[in-house]
């Protein structure tokens, strides 16, 4: 709504994007500072007083699932391989490598063969 107010306000296609960009580094910075508090909570989590280890584990639990929907885990499998040669993408669910051919422009012709850059 409060988006809409804004753009409804506005008459230019610059005025709308200046807008939104304005938005967009205030939600940038309000996500940061949640993650801020969050992650400190987390470094400073301890027992208290004469809490019980479930009442402790539910505690602990909560803040972790917490930053878990705040902040979803990357994918490592899907992370850049130090491998150049292959490629993982997700199909049918499944994470499947593929492996790439990659040659340099102009090494290789149409037929396969080598051939000398300065003559095409």
């Amino acid at each position: 709504r409060r988006i809409f107010n804004i753009l409804n306000r506005t008459s230019t296609a610059k005025e709308i994007w200046d807008s939104l960009e304005l938005l967009m580094k205030g939600f940038r910075k309000m996500l940061e500072r949640q993650k801020e508090d969050m992650f400190d909570e987390y470094k400073r989590f301890r027992a208290n007083g004469n809490e019980s280890i479930q009442a402790y584990f539910i505690r602990f639990h909560k803040l972790v699932n917490d930053i878990k929907k705040q902040f979803p885990p990357t994918n490592n499998q899907l992370r850049a391989s130090s491998n150049l040669r292959s490629q993982a993408t997700i199909q049918a669910g499944q994470i499947v490598t593929e492996t790439v051919q990659r040659s340099a422009p102009g090494n290789v012709g149409k037929q396969g063969k080598r051939e000398n850059q300065a003559n095409g």
